[in-house]
């Protein structure tokens, strides 16, 4: 216990040191000065600020029928944008490649004129590749 309170006496003590020397502490002579030129400073060049322009829809209804309506439209955006990037996709994925298919017909050939049948590419297991 009279540890606790030697701590509390030397908080009151620092605390009392502390608001004396803040009194003690001069003032800045020309501060009310500075302050009046720096809000003047701060007017003149702070401009307001616009009010935004918002149409208010008339009733709590047309605001929900807007924004379902805004939301619709983001939603088709959205649809749109995935069939694209679907097709563009799946162009890429179908567009054979060059040397692919020449390995492949070349393959085919070899082994079609090897066996006696036309010159026609066929699937491993006898199918047409055209």
């Amino acid at each position: 216990m009279m540890n606790l309170q030697q701590e509390l006496d030397a908080l009151i003590e620092s605390t009392m040191a502390f608001a004396n020397d803040v009194k003690r502490r001069q003032r800045i002579p020309h501060l009310p000065i500075a302050l009046r030129a720096a809000e003047q400073a701060l007017a003149d060049t702070s401009k307001p600020v616009p009010p935004s322009i918002t149409i208010t829809p008339a009733s709590e209804r047309d605001e929900i029928r807007q924004r379902v309506n805004n939301f619709r439209a983001h939603q088709e955006k959205m649809a749109r944008e995935r069939e694209d990037y679907y097709l563009q996709v799946k162009a890429r994925w179908w567009r054979p490649s060059r040397q692919f298919l020449s390995r492949l017909f070349d393959g085919h050939r070899t082994t079609g004129a090897a066996a006696g049948s036309s010159s026609t590419p066929r699937h491993t297991d006898g199918r047409d590749l055209r």
